[in-house]
């Protein structure tokens, strides 16, 4: 599998695409969009949001646009399994990783009611990542901290896949988000349960400094 990212497309919209190879399953929809375009991402953050995003798919070599830290690649690994994936370009230099203070708490399709605390001036924020179908809305907004994207992150992956695969490319976008709002915490929907998959997604996103929080 290989990856493309376009940070802003010529129709506006902050891309993932995945270029299938011979040994990949080949997704029907092969460009995960959000017409939201972020100002910074970090390469480990944008190597494992195309993980995310359609690794589902993956069955061989995963090459992505700049090497990864050892750490991530042996997380990447361990989340795709059992599929057997190798990721080619790792870098073995000790690198620091940014940890954000804030917290994306998803709503997807916007159907849930989503309860933000504020804890006070100069502690972490709460911000409600409200992402509807494209379908639903033209443009995104940002307002009583609530962010509203619209993507098509509900198409990628097949509707018969179980929960917690379906919701990992709006993981993907989440995170390529966070930077730009100082997150450091995705906290997932009520319903979706703990699962050793998504233990590892977890592992893989500590990799490049963020955490995953579950829904109790």
């Amino acid at each position: 599998m290989k990856f493309t990212w376009e940070r802003e497309s010529d129709d506006g919209f902050c891309t993932v695409i995945a270029s299938p190879e011979n040994y990949d399953a080949f997704p029907s929809v092969q460009v995960l969009a959000m017409d939201h375009i972020p100002r910074l991402v970090a390469n480990d953050r944008l190597a494992v949001s195309c993980i995310l995003s359609f690794g589902h798919y993956a069955g061989g070599a995963i090459n992505l646009m700049s090497p990864v830290s050892a750490e991530l690649a042996d997380a990447a690994i361990s989340m795709l399994a059992p599929a057997s994936v190798a990721i080619p370009t790792v870098d073995y230099t000790p690198r620091a990783i940014t940890y954000g203070t804030n917290m994306f708490k998803l709503n997807v399709d916007g159907e849930d009611t989503v309860d933000l605390q504020w804890h006070g001036f100069a502690c972490p924020r709460e911000f409600e990542l409200r992402m509807v179908p494209m379908s639903d809305a033209y443009l995104s907004s940002f307002s009583d901290e609530i962010l509203q994207v619209p993507t098509n992150a509900g198409l990628v992956i097949p509707y018969d896949a179980p929960a917690d695969v379906r919701i990992l490319p709006y993981v993907a976008q989440a995170l390529l988000l966070a930077e730009d709002l100082d997150v450091g915490i995705i906290k997932l929907p009520a319903g979706i349960p703990r699962t050793p998959k998504l233990n590892n997604v977890a592992r893989l996103l500590h990799a490049c400094g963020l955490q995953l929080h579950f829904t109790e």
